[in-house]
């Protein structure tokens, strides 16, 4: 399991760079599963991010796991019911 998630963290962290140096934004927020991994996916995501960066880009940069927490389910779908009610344009 601690093989497979640091290979994960790796990849993801890649990913997030990618966005970095084509976006730059100010804050990456991550899904519930960051919200449930919690410190053990966040922390060393943050790191190897940092390591794949530049610095100029990752001053200002924050990765939150979503605030929204386990809620991100239910909200995402009344979202999606919301927007499906929308007359088209």
């Amino acid at each position: 399991a601690k093989t497979f998630l640091d290979e994960t963290i790796v990849l993801l962290a890649r990913g997030i760079a990618n966005l970095v140096f084509i976006l730059n934004p100010e804050m990456v927020i991550l899904g519930t599963i960051a919200h449930h991994a919690g410190d053990l996916l966040m922390a060393p995501l943050d790191a190897e991010v940092r390591l794949l960066c530049w610095p100029v880009l990752t001053r200002g940069l924050e990765l939150v796991a979503t605030p929204l927490g386990p809620r991100l389910e239910e909200l995402s779908g009344l979202a999606v019911a919301l927007e499906a009610e929308k007359p088209a344009c």
